[in-house]
């Protein structure tokens, strides 16, 4: 990774423009910079009207059980409540799926992925942020549960884990790792964006709404090339992303981001 990144990226300076309301440290929390603008590669933090109704509680510590609901209502309440903005009750929802017995394979990993992304959407200071997404995300792109899960499952935890490593190398958190985790990133962005369709082959067409466009997670995709020293594919990707969704948020963000790294901000 070029030096001047890691540099930038250790922690920038309070006179960064914001795109996002807030302070966080490097790496969602730590020593108080201000946010830069690509930070938030699944959108604004949105908490919806609820404070977390769903019917399972959630303790944290892998005992809690939901008795009252199948793997796969507690699957659809989970959805729902993403979709209504209530991440909080989306988290406890997915989490009872993950630690439900009679869950199947394909329940747990659309649980692990649902779960990752609900996080990914929370302010850090309700326990949510991108980087505490990535183990949840990790889990559910790695998992193999069968013939009968859907494909589309994990793909869309692949396109979050992507963005979350990306993320996670724009807060300089782990820098030791930033080179293997902006080619993990790569990989994954790429072969996605190679799928005939988005919706349908990447994410399923219900999680339009609340996940990320094929022009955010390419204007993503040209950041993470930007940080790994690649402009040449950095300004081709990012070209296209603007000339599909000119007003998309992660798109303007990732550009926003990659004017500040390159000091044109």
């Amino acid at each position: 990774m070029n030096l001047k990144y890691k540099n930038l990226l250790a922690c920038l300076i309070v006179a960064i423009v914001l795109v996002s309301a807030g302070l966080v440290g490097c790496g969602d929390g730590g020593n108080g910079r201000q946010t830069l603008p690509g930070e938030n590669p699944f959108g604004p933090y949105i908490t919806g009207t609820g404070t977390g109704t769903a019917t399972s509680t959630s303790t944290g510590t892998g005992t809690d059980t939901d008795t009252s609901l199948t793997p796969a209502q507690a699957i659809k309440n989970g959805s729902d409540k993403m979709l209504e903005g209530n991440f909080i009750a989306a988290v406890q929802a997915f989490t009872a799926v993950i630690y439900d017995s009679t869950a199947t394979a394909a329940q747990k990993q659309e649980a692990y992925s649902g779960r990752g992304w609900a996080k990914a959407k929370l302010p850090v200071d309700q326990g949510g942020g991108t980087i505490v997404a990535i183990p949840d995300l990790k889990q559910a792109s790695n998992m193999t549960p069968g013939a009968d899960a859907d494909p589309v499952v994990a793909n869309e935890s692949k396109l979050g884990y992507a963005l979350a490593l990306i993320q996670l190398v724009v807060s300089g958190s782990d820098t030791a790792n930033d080179s293997a985790n902006l080619t993990i990133a790569i990989a994954i962005i790429d072969s996605l964006l190679a799928k005939p369709v988005w919706n349908g082959d990447v994410i399923r067409e219900k999680n339009a709404s609340v996940y990320v466009a094929a022009p955010g997670a390419r204007a993503m995709l040209a950041l993470a090339y930007d940080l790994n020293g690649n402009t040449a594919m950095a300004d081709y990707h990012i070209a296209i992303a603007f000339a599909e969704a000119p007003n998309d948020e992660n798109v303007q963000n990732a550009k926003n981001t990659i004017d500040v790294l390159r000091g044109n901000i």
